[in-house]
């Protein structure tokens, strides 16, 4: 790849994503985390341990991906191996993660653990739910409704999904580098962002794309990525 004049912010943003793609076989997965002990309570954010169904459902998915990995499908492919693991910081990944490194091999894969894959943050009002939140913040209740991709919560460290866009580029220009297979563990507004970029989701529609429980397999070949995905009916994922 040669460039000529490629200055300003913009073509070096170009660049920096030309200089990451490559059309190598691989295998992504995305996994939603597993139902946290506030999703059980109907509370938004924190930063609280999986419940017992949550636990059940991260099992699961290990047991999925570890099976996946070595299977003949993905292998005749040339998409099969062990998947090095990206996540966030947050208890409800370290825990899935944990599983994952514990039961299966190897029991070294590479963990990336990057704090900009975190959910996005709800500010001031993290830890409320639903209806707290309409009841003690019906202007902020009204406004999120009215247009969730400009949104931003208030307080200190409160996102919109534009800020969440530009918080994972830097992730999914790793992301886009890697030879090996991935497994993204993640949260909802995390995995919309992610899938849209690969299915090329137009923005304002992003806040809208249906996460559903388990794993989104993406198969990369020089034709492009093929998408698949599987349920996760044991447990229960993130709300």
């Amino acid at each position: 790849l040669v460039a000529c004049r490629a200055d300003g912010y913009v073509l070096s943003k170009v660049m920096a994503l030309l200089h990451s793609i490559h059309l190598g076989p691989r295998t992504i997965w995305i996994a939603l985390a597993g139902q946290t002990l506030n999703d059980e309570r109907g509370v938004l954010g924190g930063d609280t341990p999986l419940s017992r169904a949550g636990l059940v459902y991260s099992e699961a998915v290990c047991a999925f991906v570890a099976a996946r990995e070595r299977s003949s499908e993905l292998r005749e492919r040339g998409c099969a191996g062990h998947a090095i693991v990206m996540t966030g910081t947050l208890r409800r990944y370290d825990q899935l993660t944990q599983i994952l490194l514990s039961k299966y091999e190897p029991k070294d894969r590479t963990v990336l653990r990057l704090q900009r894959l975190n959910e996005l943050c709800a500010g001031q009002l993290d830890s409320l739910s639903a209806g707290e939140m309409r009841r003690s913040f019906p202007g902020e209740y009204q406004a999120r409704a009215s247009d969730k991709l400009h949104y931003r919560y208030p307080g200190v460290g409160g996102e919109s999904y534009l800020d969440l866009i530009m918080r994972l580029q830097e992730a999914i220009l790793s992301l886009e580098q890697q030879r090996s297979n991935v497994l993204l563990v993640v949260d909802r507004a995390v995995a919309r962002v992610l899938i849209a970029y690969f299915q090329e989701v137009e923005s304002h529609d992003l806040p809208f794309i249906d996460v559903a429980p388990g794993v989104l397999e993406m198969t990369r070949s020089h034709s492009g990525f093929k998408y698949t995905h599987f349920d996760i009916a044991a447990g229960l994922a993130t709300t």
